[in-house]
């Protein structure tokens, strides 16, 4: 039977997770990332944004559900077996998204250690072209650079980001 234990329990989860955006506590050494994990990063950001407003969303309505139980409010024709059910099914799917949205944070988070591991140059380049969502033509006129010398700038911070594991 959830309970609002149960349901506190579930805040400090998302509260937990919600932290990671701003502090990670570990470390990540040596990790490759491929342009096509740099190329859905954009995507990435999307989702995980997503999965929050949907916790945020599972929360309230918990809560909402929670209250009928506790202040005894006409809960319509739910018993309180299917109240505290229901209760339990919102929980059940709040870790799902929870372990979902931790999933796409680990991912971020690789990206984003291997982008600042770049010299300068190179790592603006990556955030232009794979964060911010820039076309070549828009970054080489940013940057400075030819189009040829922003394709050659973007060559060798892949090539550095492969030797990141070696």
């Amino acid at each position: 039977m959830a309970t609002n234990g149960s349901i506190s329990k579930c805040i400090v989860k998302i509260v937990k997770v919600i932290t990671i955006l701003t502090v990670i506590v570990y470390k990540i050494g040596g990790t490759m990332i491929t342009k096509e994990e740099l190329r859905g990063y954009i995507h990435l950001q999307a989702e995980v944004e997503e999965l929050q407003e949907t916790l945020e969303k599972l929360q309230a309505q918990a809560y909402l559900i929670g209250a009928t139980k506790i202040n005894g409010a006409p809960a319509g024709s739910g018993s309180p077996d299917k109240i505290a059910n229901n209760l339990a099914k919102l929980e059940s799917l709040q870790e799902y998204y929870l372990d979902k949205l931790d999933k796409k944070l680990e991912l971020q988070r690789r990206i984003e250690d291997a982008i600042e591991s770049l010299p300068d140059r190179e790592r603006l380049l990556i955030r232009y072209r794979y964060i911010d969502g820039k076309n070549w033509i828009e970054i080489a006129a940013t940057m400075g650079y030819s189009w040829k010398q922003t394709h050659r700038i973007h060559g060798k911070a892949l090539e550095l980001l492969k030797e990141d594991i070696q």
